[in-house]
């Protein structure tokens, strides 16, 4: 008798924590949801400007340029830069 009495208190107290919001569900459902819709915007956003002619990297060409420096000039500053 004392088995199920406590089986039977457990039960109450599994019903009673439910009243509430469950979060669990947010994070299980719409957490991911929403990771991959702003996954999703980025890849588009950064796959926009490859669309061009000419892809746009100003740090490429920046470091591109210092190294022609580098190489024609053979300064050790420029190295650094590069």
């Amino acid at each position: 008798m004392v088995k199920t009495k406590m089986k039977e208190k457990k039960k109450k107290e599994k019903k009673e924590k439910k009243e509430g919001f469950e979060y669990e569900k947010i994070l299980k459902f719409v957490f991911p949801i929403v990771v991959l819709i702003t996954a999703y915007i980025g890849y588009h956003i950064r796959m926009q400007p490859s669309s061009y002619k000419y892809f746009i990297d100003p740090d490429t060409f920046y470091h591109f340029e210092l190294y022609k420096l580098t190489l024609r000039e053979w300064i050790p500053k420029y190295y650094l830069f590069s």
